[in-house]
């Protein structure tokens, strides 16, 4: 009796055994087992070989005999010509006599002290001056026989050819000899003679008198 109940025992044993084997086998069997996989080698495909190309010879085209074109020539511009300014008219010439000068006074003023503080020759150029920048500022043209206190002619020389000098003569040729040369179309000389006091060089009283007889 007790030999079945062990030999039941055991074949219970082994059949839950063999169950839990086979329920195994199939959880087991959808996963691939790392021992059993067989590894997959990698077969590498065959690279074809290139094959050799042959390369056509390329044919290079000789020049033709064609001319190149000609540089295009660009016109040079021709500066533009300014219209002529017209020139302006110049104005008259008036040649301004300051009288005496030099060693010719003229009329000579004494203030009481009998001091001779001013005299004819120097009011006369001072006017010439003035009278000059007033007739430039009007479009004339002027020319001074003298500018300063000084004489034309050389001491001593025979500037009329007469055969002698005489001061007062032989100026008043120089000035006229320059007035001439000017071509002044209008001459104005300036004195004093209506001075209240004039007195008279009594070195030159000679050479007066005979310049108002002659």
């Amino acid at each position: 009796m007790l030999t079945r109940s062990v030999l039941a025992v055991l074949l219970v044993l082994f059949c839950s055994a063999q169950l839990g084997c086979a329920t195994a086998d199939s959880q087991v069997a959808g996963l691939p087992s790392p021992k059993s996989a067989t590894p997959t080698m990698p077969v590498a495909s065959a690279t074809p070989r290139p094959t050799d190309t042959i390369e056509a010879p390329t044919h290079t085209p000789e020049p033709s005999d064609t001319p190149s074109p000609s540089p295009t020539v660009i016109p040079s511009l021709s500066p533009t010509r300014l219209p002529s300014k017209t020139p302006t008219p110049l104005g008259p010439l008036v040649a301004v006599d300051p009288g005496h000068g030099g060693q010719d006074l003229g009329a000579r003023h004494f203030d009481a002290s009998g001091h001779m503080d001013f005299n004819e020759a120097q009011v006369n150029l001072d006017l010439a001056l003035r009278l000059r920048d007033l007739l430039v500022q009007r479009g004339y043209r002027v020319l001074l026989t003298r500018d300063g206190d000084y004489q034309l002619h050389e001491d001593g020389e025979d500037v009329n050819g007469d055969g002698h000098h005489e001061y007062v003569v032989d100026e008043n040729q120089a000035r006229i000899d320059v007035i001439n040369a000017s071509d002044a179309e209008l001459l104005l000389a300036i004195h004093q003679n209506a001075s209240a006091i004039l007195l008279i060089d009594p070195c030159n009283d000679a050479k007066r008198r005979r310049l108002a007889a002659a």
